[in-house]
């Protein structure tokens, strides 16, 4: 009895060591079994790692600011299996998203996103989105609540290398974060939840592949370091059940 009693307090010591192993564990698992699920896996992570996303923490802005940002979304490493190979994704290691926001001294705030079609290593792409929420805090709690919109096209060599694949999506969400500052720095979390829906088109056998709304969720443990008017972010995701990546941006107010 003393010996089970000792394993439960050392199994229970370890527990939130363990949860964040678990949350900062970038890779994923899911148990896709036949080529549909294996193709909505691959559709949905890829949807997932373009997702606009707060990258920011709450705070309570003193006046009016609009800011200029950009978000480096950097893209883990990816089974790409579908049916009996391997697809022959040419990934990039990192996204640049360049995004505007202005921020009312109310806290009310709105911005936007926009990835212009410039071919990078054989992919192009034409994304945008918008966003709109409002900052506000109680006592020492900064609360954001923020809702967006996303959509776009990719056209690139998604299943094999040189094709002109297209890959689209359109999504909506909502997400709520709160943090505390601590002199330069704020750290925060959120939890966010969405719908989206995804169509592939394979260009070597015309053949259309498609994920029609479907509704995910994601945490978010982020912290952001603010010095004179230049913002430093981090943020690491967990979405759905098997995907964890992380972003960092780079934010300057005027």
């Amino acid at each position: 009895m003393n010996r089970t009693r000792g394993c439960m307090r050392i199994l229970c010591s370890r527990v939130p060591l363990l949860c964040t192993l678990c949350f900062f564990h970038f890779n994923f698992s899911y148990a896709a079994t036949n080529f549909q699920e294996q193709s909505e896996r691959l559709q949905l992570i890829y949807v997932h790692l373009l997702d606009f996303r707060s990258n920011g923490a709450p705070f309570q802005p003193e006046k009016s600011i609009f800011q200029l940002a950009l978000d480096i979304l950097i893209i883990p490493k990816i089974n790409n299996r579908i049916g009996s190979r391997d697809e022959e994704i040419e990934a990039l290691p990192l996204i640049p998203r360049p995004r505007v926001r202005y921020f009312h001294y109310s806290g009310i705030f709105a911005g936007a996103f926009w990835l212009p079609p410039l071919e990078i290593k054989g992919y192009e792409a034409n994304v945008y989105g918008w966003e709109g929420g409002w900052n506000f805090s109680l006592g020492w709690l900064l609360l954001r609540p923020r809702f967006y919109y996303s959509t776009g096209r990719i056209i690139g060599q998604i299943t094999e290398v040189d094709s002109k694949d297209q890959f689209s999506f359109d999504r909506r969400g909502a997400d709520f974060s709160l943090g505390k500052q601590f002199n330069n720095f704020t750290p925060y979390l959120a939890y966010g939840a969405g719908v989206v829906s995804t169509q592939a088109t394979i260009e070597s056998d015309g053949a259309i592949l498609r994920v029609k709304d479907h509704h995910y969720d994601y945490a978010v443990l982020g912290i952001s370091g603010r010095f004179g008017d230049l913002l430093i972010n981090f943020e690491q995701y967990r979405t759905d059940t098997f995907l964890r990546h992380f972003a960092i941006s780079l934010a300057y107010d005027f």
